[in-house]
């Protein structure tokens, strides 16, 4: 059973005072944690509460596109792990769940909607239009009654703050919806 050893990390970390939301919407003060190092080159970052529990990502230099993200319950127990787009958010390949006693409760394939136009598809699209891994701001997906799609983001004129987004159909592999954007709020 994997666990995040707590009071190591907390022996290391970078402290400050913070409140967490519970689920019936009282807000608790806690110590909130953050500490993070460099290992073979890879970026190894842990945050996170005594109340939540605590996040852990590796990321490891270009061309790696994904993160590893493990999600620890407050004593240090793995919550749950898999792979996360650098750059957003979206989860890909499959994710492991387990309880709080560290047993699995299931597996999940976060690609599976996406099969017919698979994450390798979308970057022959990104490579076709000439969008950069450094142009990207968004990439999401979203699979529902409508069908499923991957949505992107990119700055396209970074002097004008000036992006475009579009969609893709995974059905059909059409790019849709493309729309001008503002992207001033994106910029660093």
């Amino acid at each position: 059973m994997e666990k995040l050893n707590v009071a190591e990390f907390k022996a290391k970390a970078i402290v400050s005072d913070g409140t967490v939301s519970l689920a019936d919407g009282k807000n608790v003060s806690t110590k909130s944690y953050g500490y993070e190092y460099v290992k073979d080159g890879v970026s190894i970052y842990t945050s996170g509460d005594d109340v939540s529990g605590f996040v852990q990502t590796e990321t490891a230099p270009l061309p790696h596109m994904f993160v590893e993200v493990k999600w620890y319950y407050p004593d240090g127990t793995l919550k749950s792990k898999g792979a996360s787009f650098k750059k957003d958010s979206f989860e890909k390949g499959t994710w492991t769940y387990y309880d709080a006693s560290g047993n699995l409760e299931k597996t999940e394939d976060k690609d599976a909607p996406y099969q017919a136009f698979p994450w390798e598809k979308v970057l022959e699209v990104l490579k076709q239009k000439n969008i950069s891994y450094e142009q990207i701001e968004h990439v999401g997906r979203v699979s529902d009654a409508k069908g499923a799609f991957w949505n992107i983001a990119y700055m396209k004129d970074k002097a004008k703050h000036m992006g475009e987004s579009f969609s893709i159909d995974v059905k059909t592999g059409q790019v849709i919806n493309v729309k001008p954007m503002d992207l001033t709020i994106w910029l660093d």
